[in-house]
């Protein structure tokens, strides 16, 4: 899953000329880590106080590296085109929705196989 929706965005993030491969790149992190924080989060269910910290605090910090400007320069993310991000959010909003699907027909498989 991950790596469909960051080679997605990477494709579509070049047809753009005005777009780099730097650009792109830090639009497929953006798409890359946001999916895998969302696994993190669906592994860490049921929350309890310690799991709640540990997700929170790598948000946190994932979101910072894409907002502080010397976290952008340390990680070589440059800014690029509004309209990418948008492209970004919306395989991102799409990625839950596929996950838990994709995890409702393991567990229906696995059941099966018993």
């Amino acid at each position: 899953m991950i790596a469909i929706a960051t080679m997605s965005v990477f494709a579509i993030a070049q047809v753009d000329e005005s777009i780099d491969a730097d650009h792109a790149r830090t639009l497929a992190v953006l798409v890359a880590g946001s999916v895998a924080l969302m696994n993190l989060y669906r592994v860490a269910r049921p929350l309890n106080t310690l799991r709640t910290a540990l997700v929170a605090t790598m948000i946190t910090l994932f979101g910072l590296a894409f907002v502080m400007p010397w976290s952008r320069r340390l990680f070589e993310l440059p800014i690029t085109k509004l309209w990418a991000y948008g492209m970004a959010a919306g395989f991102i909003a799409v990625a839950w929705p596929l996950l838990e699907l994709g995890s409702r027909v393991a567990q229906r498989w696995h059941h099966r196989a018993e």
